[in-house]
């Protein structure tokens, strides 16, 4: 119990951090000048990263933390999202990585999906 606990903890310190640089990174668009993109679409990008960034912190500090499924489960978005970047833009590095690394962090992490229902109320405990 007290590994899987300290395997949480590590998984969520990397989401964490995965999450903050998502966040600093889509803000980062609003002060380049050479930027292709109009400044709507700047502003567009940039809250959508700062959103995501304080959601993803949010689940993380909630509901990952007390290794709720539900919160395991949204938090595949990550992985999901680089892998789309990957396929989508072609860039591989950094997003490549980034996916493993969420990916890798949450299986680290996997609740057990009776005990974490069971505690949530979804289940009878009989």
């Amino acid at each position: 119990m007290q590994s899987h606990r300290f395997a949480v903890r590590v998984a969520a310190g990397i989401l964490l951090l995965l999450s903050m640089l998502m966040g600093i990174i889509g803000v980062s668009a609003l002060f380049v000048t050479d930027d292709p993109f109009p400044r709507d679409a700047q502003v567009l990008i940039a809250t959508f990263a700062a959103g995501m960034a304080i959601l993803g912190i949010a689940i993380i500090l909630s509901g990952f933390r007390r290794r709720q499924w539900w919160a395991w489960l949204a938090l595949w978005y990550y992985p999901v999202f680089f892998i789309i970047h990957v396929l989508a833009l072609g860039t591989v590095i950094p997003d490549a990585a980034f996916a493993a690394l969420a990916a890798a962090a949450l299986l680290l992490a996997r609740p057990d999906r009776a005990a974490s229902l069971t505690a949530a109320g979804m289940v009878n405990k009989e």
